[in-house]
């Protein structure tokens, strides 16, 4: 049977995306924050990704505004993220 065949996960594009993979394709979604939503202060964000079974997720990279936030390669794929005081818009991927 051997070892998984990796899959490199880039990003997470909105709510239950499936990415197309070299190797099939890879479910995503944000658990936390549950889009939309208005996040402040310390947040939680719980990434869950999902792809074939003789595959495995080799990293998720979580970015904030186009800037790459963190790299996470083992699940759960959770951190904490000091979003700021003030409101304003921004773009997790």
């Amino acid at each position: 049977m051997g070892l998984p065949r990796p899959v490199l996960l880039i990003c997470a594009l909105a709510v239950g995306s499936v990415l197309a993979a070299d190797d099939g394709p890879v479910r995503v979604r944000f658990a936390e924050p549950a889009p939309p939503g208005l996040i402040l202060g310390e947040t939680r964000i719980t990434v869950q990704a999902a792809t074939a079974a003789d595959a495995r997720i080799a990293r998720v990279e979580i970015y904030v505004d186009d800037r790459l936030l963190s790299v996470l390669e083992t699940p759960p794929y959770t951190l904490t993220w000091d979003a700021g005081a003030r409101f304003g818009r921004r773009v997790l991927r």
